[in-house]
């Protein structure tokens, strides 16, 4: 089922998504898996996975316990609107 059309007197909603940050969260503390066994406070500084299955097979492969996979995904969204030429 596809969305409806708007017509030219109408607004158009627009949706982009930002890439995906994937993040390994110690469940306990809150804090994020940086690298190298070092844990971060701070999203910024956390080792981005890019993928859930990464980051599943480095929680795996590093034996780490309590943690959970977070995906980060930001939608920006902005409206458009058509303004008609009525001769003026």
């Amino acid at each position: 089922m596809s969305a409806p059309e708007r017509t030219k007197t109408g607004n158009t909603e627009v949706f982009t998504r930002s890439p995906t940050r994937v993040y390994l969260q110690e469940t306990p503390t809150g804090r994020y898996f940086a690298s190298n066994g070092f844990w971060t406070s701070s999203e910024g500084t956390a080792y981005n996975f890019h993928t859930g299955s990464a980051a599943l097979e480095s929680a795996q492969k590093l034996r780490l316990k309590n943690v959970q996979i977070v995906v980060l995904q930001q939608f920006k969204g902005f409206n458009t609107f058509v303004v008609s030429d009525r001769g003026a």
